[in-house]
């Protein structure tokens, strides 16, 4: 069926092991390799789960021949429980990152919900019920390895979510970052065409929620109950917490002045009808924009990210995987601001001042005539001042981009 599997049991015997497929041969179709990691029962087959699961990778790749694709932040339904002998009656996809070595990098990362959890899934987005199964398995930001018998996430009073009560849609590509009191809305090329069906379709004076993946440049994720008091987050082992992302974003236009605030799980953006114009117009433009708001709001901030542009850079001849490197300049616009090959060494240079780092990173900005302007983000004063201390070159317009450490 074109994937390859594994399977690993425990060295206590006491303690259940697990199975591991990963498809493999999806990408030709233009989906991404998918991959799943399920507890096993004490007693219970590993070639039986696994072939299970081959199954189902075999009718997603019957979808995919068909061009119909599951992504970050999507989900796959079925008509009932009962996959994988539990109450499951769909999965919802995440990045799966760097926390498992067993799942690749690359791939999608493939978690078991129950019908409620689909519920909540389908309309609040997965980010929702990944950062719940985060909090309570203590894993950041979500457990890899699927336990059909861990207790449900879902609550009564889901429907008073306000994004229940919203328009919505996901638009994969698009994610928020709060970072110094400043809220980043992150725009991929991929994203421009869903995200201008949906500005063109929403009324100027509608509200609606965008909902979003994870950013991978966060190091908390808001995560939200029924009943909650207030804002809450989960983080990983050695976190300061500082960027904070979230997975949604309402936006209520029609309000006397602005405010951007944390609601749930996400932000919320009471804005002002002319400011509402502004961004819609950059939305739709996929040109960046900077909102400064009066306090208590934070600020607002549209950055257009540059496709496949998070990826390792070498550093003395060889690729450093724990830093990685996102441009927020579109090419059209660097290529007439700086020369390439001049920008990349000063990139490499600035990888090269922050190898060490755990957790963190920067944000670079360049504009002629003037030093590099350099912000922290969760990293301490002196990382800072050793990025600022690297020689930068002249531009013509101006460059930013940000480096991250050990994230992803």
């Amino acid at each position: 069926m074109g994937l390859f599997s594994r399977f690993r049991r425990s060295p206590a015997p006491e303690a259940p092991g697990r199975v591991v497929v990963v498809s493999e041969g999806l990408e030709r179709f233009g989906q991404r390799e998918l991959a799943f990691a399920v507890q096993l029962r004490p007693g219970e087959s590993g070639e039986a789960v696994r072939a299970e699961l081959e199954q189902l990778i075999a009718a997603i790749r019957s979808h995919a021949e068909q061009g119909q694709l599951v992504h970050a932040g999507g989900f796959t339904a079925f008509g009932a429980p009962g996959f994988l002998s539990s109450r499951t009656q769909g999965i919802v996809y995440a990045n799966a990152g760097s926390g498992d070595p067993e799942l690749p990098e690359s791939a999608l990362a493939a978690v078991l919900v129950d019908p409620d959890e689909l519920r909540v899934a389908q309309a609040g987005g997965a980010s929702r019920i990944l950062a719940r199964l985060g909090q309570l398995s203590s894993q950041y930001p979500f457990p890899q390895t699927n336990d059909r018998d861990r207790p449900s996430v879902a609550r009564p009073g889901e429907d008073s979510s306000l994004v229940f009560q919203t328009a919505r849609a996901s638009v994969p590509g698009v994610s928020l970052l709060l970072a110094h009191g400043v809220l980043r809305i992150r725009v991929r090329p991929s994203a421009r065409p869903a995200l201008r069906q949906l500005l063109e379709a929403s009324p100027d004076d509608a509200a609606f929620a965008l909902l979003t993946a994870p950013d991978a440049a966060a190091n908390a994720q808001l995560v939200w109950f029924p009943g909650q008091g207030g804002p809450s987050a989960i983080t990983p082992p050695g976190s300061q917490g500082e960027l904070v992302t979230g997975g949604m974003l309402v936006v209520a236009s029609g309000q006397e002045r602005d405010e951007v605030r944390i609601h749930e799980d996400g932000f919320a953006w009471l804005a002002h009808p002319s400011s509402w114009e502004r961004a819609r117009a950059c939305l739709l433009a996929g040109e960046a924009l900077d909102m400064p708001l009066a306090d208590p709001s934070f600020d607002l901030r549209i950055e257009t990210l540059a496709e496949g542009f998070l990826h390792y850079l070498p550093v003395n001849g060889a690729p450093d995987e724990s830093l990685r490197i996102t441009l927020l300049t579109p090419d059209e616009a660097l290529r007439q601001a700086v020369d390439i090959e001049v920008l990349s060494r000063y990139a490499k240079a600035v990888l090269a001042a922050m190898t060490g780092l755990e957790l963190g990173g920067v944000h670079v900005t360049l504009a002629p005539g003037e030093a590099a302007r350099v912000e922290g983000l969760g990293v301490d004063a002196g990382a800072v001042e050793t990025v600022r201390a690297v020689e930068a070159p002249s531009v013509r317009a101006g460059v930013a981009f940000e480096v991250h450490a050990g994230l992803g």
